[in-house]
């Protein structure tokens, strides 16, 4: 298994209640997998652990086999080396005040102590459909369609074995969602990445994952192939999230 958790519990502070609650999860290579859940249901907050932005209260995680603790005791380079993150809001997630060639060159820096040469920027460049001359702009001066590619390329720059993407496309218009999750569904089969993904959206999870965990409350209340648990759901919140998302696509 690439990902494990057993048991896995996550509180801010002692003696409060746990956003996380005794989730146990496997992600196994080449695996894509869907989470989702009402807003505070700890969707974000589950795969920010998993990165090592968060620590564990209590319960065990393992990244590649090997403990999170002791990946993180190694250094960031062993835990974010082996998954990277592509945030909700692509623009919150550069500097203003930096150019996107510094932007992009930043994880690979900092991870691996040398900067990527200019081959290996306009390779993955391209790989995400964007011309190496955008990086000597601001982020600004990009769509947010053009900054989620980038913020692709900059996580595939470190050659990483897992993507989490929290909400990847959520934040940007309708006519480039699809666009940004086709090129997503491309660079993971092309790469042989694992995906784990974070969505408000049944038919975008049903679409890119293999498998769905539901969560409410910060528990695992199913988990099942993502064709079973949306034509056949067990739980009943995982039937009421189905027609609510049916619902509103009916009133669009």
């Amino acid at each position: 298994m690439l990902i494990e958790t057993e048991n896995l519990h996550f509180s801010h502070k002692i003696n409060r209640p746990w956003i996380i609650d005794n989730v146990s999860l496997s992600v196994r290579e080449n695996e894509s997998i869907g989470i989702v859940g009402e807003s505070g249901s700890g969707k974000s907050t589950l795969i920010r652990i998993l990165n090592g932005m968060l620590p564990v209260s209590q319960g065990t995680v393992r990244i590649g086999g090997k403990d999170i603790e002791e990946r993180i005791k190694e250094g960031k380079r062993s835990v974010q080396r082996f998954g990277q993150m592509v945030f909700q809001s692509p623009r919150g997630s550069f500097d203003p005040r930096m150019r996107l060639a510094r932007s992009i060159s930043e994880p690979v820096r900092a991870l691996e102590r040398r900067l990527p040469s200019e081959n290996e920027v306009a390779e993955v460049m391209e790989r995400v459909g964007l011309s190496e001359g955008l990086l000597d702009r601001y982020p600004h001066q990009l769509s947010g369609g053009q900054l989620q590619r980038v913020s692709l390329a900059r996580a595939l720059l470190v050659s990483p074995t897992v993507l989490y993407a929290d909400e990847p496309t959520s934040a940007l218009d309708v006519s480039v969602q699809a666009q940004v999750l086709d090129l997503l569904g491309k660079l993971r089969e092309d790469f042989g990445l694992s995906l784990v993904m974070v969505s408000h959206d049944l038919a975008v999870v049903g679409q890119m994952c293999d498998r769905i965990l539901v969560m409410r409350r910060g528990k695992v209340v199913e988990d099942g192939p993502a064709h079973q648990i949306l034509s056949r759901p067990t739980n009943e919140y995982t039937a009421n999230l189905l027609d609510a998302a049916r619902s509103v696509s009916l009133r669009r």
